[in-house]
């Protein structure tokens, strides 16, 4: 009896998936030329990357026991993260000069990506300025040593933001 049972199931499974199937044929056939023409072109574009993916920033660079430093646009960025250790609340600093001078009114955002582990901007801080000093923030607690990812955006009014990262290597 399940045996015959079953097998009806799937002839009514089958009848509806052909249903179908000639549904959609017909529909596309007798379909406008030029409904049929934007659904073609829908169908041909290249996919979209999801949020997951990673951003690429205009420069990258390696952080050395916790210190970089670059020069953009003639401006200096000079980041420390100290103890820089995966167990700690971290401090992070990112000075910011034009001439020698600390550059205020800068928004100042990081986004921290363990690309090993496949976790893209997994958390994000944005740092304050110190009178007249660096921006500087604590890290949260990320918990696992490896390599990780710090996109830096530094943004000025009527300005163009610089954007940069840094790839820097967490003790435990």
């Amino acid at each position: 009896m399940t045996v015959r049972v079953r097998r009806h199931v799937w002839v009514w499974v089958a009848a509806g998936f052909v249903a179908l199937v000639s549904i959609v044929a017909v529909v596309g056939a007798t379909a406008r030329p030029e409904r049929r023409a934007a659904l073609f072109l829908r169908l041909q574009r290249p996919a979209v990357a999801t949020s997951a993916s990673a951003p690429t920033p205009p420069r990258q660079m390696r952080a050395q026991h916790g210190h970089a430093g670059l020069t953009l646009a003639g401006r200096a960025y000079v980041m420390k993260i100290s103890p820089n250790l995966a167990s700690a609340h971290n401090r992070l600093s990112l000075a910011v000069t034009a001439g020698g001078q600390p550059v205020a009114g800068a928004t100042v955002t990081v986004a921290f990506s363990m690309p090993a582990m496949d976790m893209w901007r997994a958390f994000s801080v944005t740092l304050i300025q110190t009178a007249g000093g660096p921006y500087v923030t604590t890290m949260p607690f990320v918990g696992m040593p490896g390599e990780w990812r710090l996109d830096v955006r530094v943004g000025l009014p009527g300005e163009r933001p610089a954007t940069f990262a840094v790839t820097d290597a967490l003790g435990s």
